[in-house]
C-alpha cells in the first residue's frame, strides 16, 4: 500500500524529464508538485503530522478495498467587472431580487460538510489547498484531510483571482474529526458511505465552492471597513454563491475570512447574506460552537433590513475611523427598523429552550425542498 501511495503522489514528477518542461513550469506548480510528495509533512516541529497522514492512509485504504467509480470534477469559476453587481446603485435595491432575503438558518454546533443537499464554502487560500499537506489545520485542511481527493485541486489550480472562485463536485468524505488547530483530531469511518442514492451524473452528491477572503491582520484590521476590500468580499462570495439553475440549492458557510484571517463575523455574515439574497440562494450559517454569536445574529437581522445593512456598509469607513481600532458592531450604529425589504428567518438550535419554537437542521432543508 505505501508503494502506491507514494506512486500515487511521485507520478506527477516524473513527466517529461527535459529542460523546457522545467522552464516553463511556474513557480506555484512546482510548489504544488513538491508539496504533492508529503515530503513537509516528514519535517521536523510538525505536531499534526501523524494525524494528518492517518486520514490519508485511511483514504488509500478505503480505495484499495473498493475503487471509487465515480468522478471529481474541478473548475474555475470567474466574471468579468461589467458583469457584476451595482451594489450601491438603489435600484438594484429595489429589483425583485431584493424584494425578500431567503431563508436563514444559524446553528452553532453542527459543521458545513455535515450540510447535505447544500452548497458548501470551503473557506479557502488563495493557493487552494492552503497548509493541507503542512502545518496548517484550520477549516480548508480539515475539509481537503477528510475528502483527500480535494487535495487534486492543489495540483490543478493556481492562484486565485479576486474575481474567481474554484468548485469542487463529486468528492467523497471518508474521514470524520474533533478539534480544530492544533486540538484536531482524525475518527476514521469504518467503510464507505458511497450509496446509490447519493450518486448523480456518476458523481457524489456534494458541491463545494472555494473562495479566499481577504487578509485583515494586526495594523491593517480596520481597513475592511473600507468601500474597496468590502466591495471585493461581496463580489467574491457573490460569485460563489451563483448558480446556473433557476432554483439553486441553500448555501452552507459560517465564518468566513474570521479567525487567522482578521474578519470581522459580524461584517463577514452580513456580506454573505447580502450575496447570497442577490444570487437567489437561502443560506445556513454555522458559527462553530458559538452560541453567542448564533443568537445575536438572529437578534440582529431578525430586525434589520437590507437597505439598512447596505447604509452600514457605505458608512463603514467613517465609522472605523471613529472607532479607532475597536471593530464596529452592528448596534452601535443605531440601525433602525424598516417596513419593507424585511428578512423572512428561520433560526433554529440543538438546545432544549427553542426546540418547541424553532425548526431543526433537517425541517430547515425540507422546507426548501417544499418551495421548489
Amino acid at each position: 500500500m505505501c508503494s502506491q501511495l507514494m506512486y500515487y503522489y511521485r507520478m506527477f514528477l516524473s513527466c517529461k524529464d527535459n529542460e523546457e518542461a522545467v522552464e516553463t513550469c511556474s513557480v506555484s506548480v512546482t510548489t504544488s508538485l513538491i508539496t504533492l510528495t508529503l515530503f513537509s509533512l516528514f519535517r521536523k516541529g510538525n505536531p499534526l503530522a501523524h494525524i494528518k497522514l492517518r486520514f490519508i492512509l485511511h483514504y488509500f485504504s478505503m480505495v484499495l478495498k473498493k475503487m471509487p467509480t465515480g468522478c471529481v470534477s474541478f473548475w474555475r469559476e470567474s466574471l468579468q467587472k461589467e458583469a457584476l453587481p451595482n451594489w450601491e446603485h438603489e435600484e438594484n435595491l429595489r429589483s425583485k431580487l431584493w424584494i425578500q432575503l431567503p431563508l436563514l438558518g444559524v446553528a452553532s454546533n453542527s459543521s458545513i460538510e455535515d450540510s447535505s443537499g447544500c452548497l458548501q464554502v470551503d473557506f479557502a487560500n488563495e493557493y487552494i489547498g492552503g497548509g493541507v499537506l503542512c502545518k496548517g489545520a484550520v477549516q480548508e485542511e480539515i475539509r481537503f484531510l477528510i475528502c483527500p481527493e480535494m487535495i487534486v485541486s492543489c495540483l490543478l489550480c493556481e492562484k486565485m483571482d479576486p474575481l474567481e472562485v474554484i468548485r469542487i463536485v463529486g468528492a467523497q468524505r471518508y474521514s470524520s474529526y474533533f478539534g480544530y488547530g492544533i486540538h484536531h483530531h482524525s475518527e476514521v469511518y469504518g467503510k464507505s458511505d458511497i450509496s446509490n442514492n447519493n450518486m448523480y451524473c456518476s458523481r457524489v452528491k456534494c458541491e463545494l465552492v472555494a473562495m479566499d477572503a481577504t487578509l485583515f491582520k494586526y495594523s491593517f484590521k480596520n481597513t475592511q471597513y473600507s468601500k474597496e476590500n468590502i466591495d471585493r468580499e461581496l463580489n467574491k462570495a457573490y460569485i460563489g454563491f451563483m448558480s446556473r439553475y433557476p432554483v439553486a440549492s441553500p448555501v452552507a458557510t459560517g465564518n468566513w475570512g474570521c479567525g487567522v484571517f482578521g474578519g470581522d463575523k459580524e461584517l463577514k455574515s452580513l456580506i454573505q447574506m447580502i450575496a447570497a439574497a442577490r444570487a437567489g440562494r437561502d443560506m445556513i450559517y454555522y458559527t462553530f460552537a458559538n452560541p453567542q454569536f448564533q443568537k445575536s445574529m438572529y437578534n440582529l437581522h431578525i430586525s434589520h433590513s437590507i437597505q439598512e445593512a447596505l447604509e452600514w456598509s457605505r458608512s463603514r469607513s467613517k465609522y472605523s475611523r471613529s472607532f479607532g481600532v475597536e471593530q464596529v458592531s452592528f448596534q452601535s450604529l443605531g440601525l433602525r427598523r424598516s417596513s419593507f425589504l424585511l428578512p423572512t428567518i428561520l433560526y433554529f438550535t440543538h438546545s432544549e429552550t427553542y426546540k418547541a419554537r424553532f425548526p431543526t437542521h433537517g425541517e430547515l432543508l425540507r422546507c426548501y425542498f417544499d418551495r421548489m
